[in-house]
């Protein structure tokens, strides 16, 4: 029986702290599945990370989204404009530089706009990764300085991500797709969910793009901090490739001669060998026969 859990996590608390507590050498946490609400027993590390139950993860790639057809009006954002920077945001982690060149195993692909804004996942059914703009409305339960929402749905048992759905908020109408200095960059905002949508959770580390706050003003969030990257490659490993077996050697099964051959000289030669030891007189005769048939293979040789 599949047990499907729900998790989720706000983001971006609008304006930054100004100190910051000493930062861990390896801060970034990864979203963990521990849900006290099922009775869980769960406990926080030393790197701030939730503990007790399995980090999520997509089990397969591509992973496909899609945006919400109305986009933002009152930020000024289309759909079009909006799937773009998303686009940007899942290449910027999935191209992280893991060692040697190596990227993550993970990737996206847009399945363009669609009209619903709902938020949910239903099992044994068709089920879209929705990325949504609220400018209307934004959740009573949810500081309104957040930015952002991201809510995954996975397996209890496994970990394995089923569903994640993005949503903006847009009630300020300060949102911008142009320079950062405009307002609250949207770049940053999205770069920041697509982290939770793969499955990390916030960092400890104040310059890390999976940072719980940011100051509106600034487009920091576009580009990972190698704390980002080191989460990223720790959850979705470079493919190894196969080693390529190449043979040393190569035997070849050879039989005996019967007609003619080339040799590396390029003059022809009767492949028959004829022994004339020890001949009777009735060997003779055989010897005779033979004689006149490799006769004729020379001829035949000389002929071709």
């Amino acid at each position: 029986m599949i047990g499907v859990g729900r998790r989720a996590t706000w983001s971006l608390l609008a304006g930054a702290l100004s100190v910051f507590a000493p930062t861990p050498v390896r801060a970034f946490c990864r979203t963990n599945a521990c849900d006290p609400t099922r009775g869980d027993t769960c406990t926080v590390d030393s790197d701030g990370c939730r503990q007790g139950g399995l980090s999520l993860f997509w089990a397969a790639t591509p992973v496909s989204f899609a945006v919400q057809a109305n986009g933002s009006p009152k930020n000024h954002i289309t759909a079009a404009s909006f799937e773009t920077v998303i686009e940007n945001a899942f290449h910027t982690w999935s191209s992280a530089n893991c060692s040697s060149g190596k990227h993550p195993n993970i990737v996206a692909i847009s399945e363009g706009t669609v009209p619903t804004d709902l938020v949910e996942y239903l099992p044994g059914q068709s089920n879209t990764n929705v990325f949504l703009f609220r400018d209307d409305v934004w959740m009573a339960s949810i500081p309104g300085s957040a930015l952002a929402l991201t809510t995954v749905s996975y397996d209890w048992h496994t970990g394995e991500i089923y569903d994640a759905d993005v949503e903006v908020n847009g009630t300020g109408g300060n949102i911008t797709n142009g320079k950062p200095t405009d307002g609250a960059d949207l770049p940053s905002i999205i770069t920041h969910e697509v982290g939770h949508f793969l499955g990390l959770d916030h960092s400890q580390k104040a310059t890390a793009t999976m940072f719980i706050s940011y100051t509106i003003g600034k487009g920091n969030l576009r580009t990972l901090d190698p704390d980002d990257v080191a989460a990223i490659c720790a959850v979705y490993p470079p493919l190894v490739p196969a080693p390529v077996h190449v043979p040393t050697a190569v035997e070849v099964a050879t039989a005996p001669l019967t007609g003619c051959s080339i040799p590396a000289g390029g003059r022809r030669r009767n492949s028959a060998a004829l022994s004339f030891a020890l001949l009777s007189a009735a060997g003779l005769r055989r010897a005779g026969r033979a004689r006149r048939r490799a006769a004729l293979d020379r001829r035949a040789c000389a002929a071709r």
